[in-house]
């Protein structure tokens, strides 16, 4: 079973939903002033990635990744949007255009499915024919996941991957859904609104404390560790670090596997493990006021004996 439904969102409310029943495929037509989010009913939150592939005018999602993998020929879809290329979209500057991808993040905002190679060539509005992406929740927030026409979400800074071959200039203000990619001449960026994120290279082995970078990066929502190999990286991070490189909300996600090390420094705040709220973390806060989410992935979480 695979627990998910597609809910049609108007401006305004929920006008139909649709459960994707394992091992049928969904068919729908597109609809104009629409956006699909996709809802994972047991965790109450949308699924993470998914696969998406265009053929002809119709896009085609598949859930679950490991499903995906072969050429983009092999791919077989669990939900199928007719005509979502068609004539249904209308052009930039209308208002019944048909809408993204959209899902609720385990942080209570809805954000647009967005690539996960952060190349907007590879947005979900604007795939080739024949062509298959990864995508993953992560581009601008969407209020309550309602109708927005899809060239709204997808500007090219919010795909915009910063590496430090991008900084022209020492200080640098990006806006809406950014990754920013870690690197040792790292500038100043302030990431704006939106959920950015700082990822760690993942071909190399990483060892980063965030001292040598809170005061380089602004408004992170989330670290992602994530690695394609089974290269580990190490984090050491305290509280004053999710102060400086959080918004007012103070709440960091790291996302990483069982190959990765968070070390939990207290010199400046002493970390204290709680009930998580979000599913598939673990949770720290600490008298600061700040809010840190592991992923259970990460197994390997030290605890520093300093104490302030």
């Amino acid at each position: 079973m695979k627990n998910i439904q597609l809910r049609l969102k108007d401006s305004e409310k929920t006008v139909e939903t649709f459960d994707v029943a394992d091992g049928e495929l969904l068919i729908i037509e597109a609809q104009r002033g629409i956006n699909y989010e996709l809802f994972n009913t047991l965790s109450g939150m949308a699924p993470q990635n998914i696969i998406t592939k265009r053929i002809d005018q119709d896009l085609l999602i598949i859930l679950d990744e490991s499903e995906g993998g072969g050429s983009p020929e092999e791919i077989i879809p669990d939900i199928v949007i007719r005509d979502y290329y068609g004539e249904a979209r209308g052009e930039e500057g209308s208002n019944d255009a048909t809408g993204v991808l959209v899902g609720l993040h385990n942080n209570g905002k809805y954000y647009a499915y967005v690539p996960e190679s952060s190349d907007p060539n590879n947005a979900v509005s604007v795939l080739e024919d024949n062509m298959a992406e990864p995508q993953a929740i992560g581009g601008n927030e969407v209020a309550d996941g309602t109708f927005m026409p899809w060239w709204a979400l997808y500007g090219a800074v919010a795909l915009f991957v910063l590496t430090s071959d991008h900084w022209d200039s020492s200080d640098e203000t990006v806006s809406d859904a950014d990754t920013i990619v870690y690197s040792a001449t790292l500038a100043d960026t302030d990431a704006g609104t939106g959920y950015d994120t700082l990822k760690l290279d993942d071909s190399k082995e990483i060892e980063l404390n965030l001292d040598n970078v809170s005061s380089k990066v602004k408004n992170i929502e989330e670290i992602n560790m994530e690695d394609t190999s089974t290269v580990g990286d190490k984090l050491t991070i305290d509280a004053q670090d999710v102060l400086d490189m959080t918004d007012a909300d103070n709440k960091l996600f790291i996302k990483g596997d069982a190959s990765d090390e968070v070390e939990l420094d207290n010199s400046a705040g002493k970390w204290e493990k709680g009930m998580s709220d979000q599913d598939g973390y673990t949770m720290y806060t600490s008298q600061n006021g700040v809010t840190l989410y592991i992923d259970t992935d990460v197994t390997n979480i030290i605890l520093s004996t300093t104490i302030v």
